[in-house]
């Protein structure tokens, strides 16, 4: 009964951050808001809210990947880690070239160029691929396998900002652009994010995790 409830305990550990996480999204969607400085604000304390808990969850009680794969996956982690966060980095910088630092207003014109030519989200995907890769250097199973909710939150952002900002304002070149450009990964992101995804099965499957840590 003890190791039962144990394990329970670490579960809402999980879930209470990734509640916290859903939280901050609902916060950078609440109408009414208009685009002022109240909006404004909102928009910066949801994508706080929703990014922190990604950050924090491999440090909850968990098993850890070990063994073999353990440090390889820590490696690639570093890899996604940094590039991810360059990524986003980059994206944003430049389409805060054209939208100012408001937060979700709408743009003047539709950035194509740049890192927006491989991604139409790179903001996006470039975070979703830093916190991926923090939660593979840590090696935490239960925060790795969290990490598809995450990318699903990310995908229903990306859809809202779609079909209730992009499409309405651009029409026909938004729609051809999206026919063009994947929403966030290029081809040469999926075959890595494919071994990676292979690697961290072939880990579980074999036994290869340390107790909870």
């Amino acid at each position: 009964m003890s190791g039962l409830w144990n394990w329970w305990v670490r579960v809402w550990e999980q879930i209470f951050w990734v509640i916290v996480s859903v939280t901050g999204f609902v916060v950078v969607w609440i109408p009414g808001l208009g685009s002022g400085r109240i909006k404004t604000i909102a928009n910066w304390t949801g994508i706080a809210i929703f990014s922190i808990p990604w950050f924090l969850l491999p440090f909850t009680t968990q098993p850890r990947i070990s063994e073999v794969l353990g440090p390889i996956l820590s490696a690639a982690g570093i890899f996604f880690f940094i590039f991810g966060m360059a990524l986003c980095g980059k994206a944003t910088r430049k389409i805060y070239d054209v939208v100012g630092w408001a937060g979700h207003a709408e743009p003047s014109r539709l950035v194509t160029e740049g890192t927006y030519g491989f991604a139409r989200h790179p903001i996006y995907s470039g975070l979703f691929l830093g916190m991926f890769g923090w939660s593979l250097i840590w090696g935490g199973v239960y925060s790795i396998l969290l990490t598809p909710i995450l990318y699903s939150l990310f995908r229903l952002e990306a859809w809202m900002e779609e079909m209730l900002t992009l499409e309405r304002k651009f029409g026909e070149t938004y729609a051809t652009y999206r026919r063009k450009v994947p929403a966030f990964f290029p081809t040469t992101l999926i075959i890595p994010l494919s071994i990676i995804a292979f690697l961290i099965g072939l880990s579980i499957l074999s036994g290869w995790i340390s107790p909870p840590a």
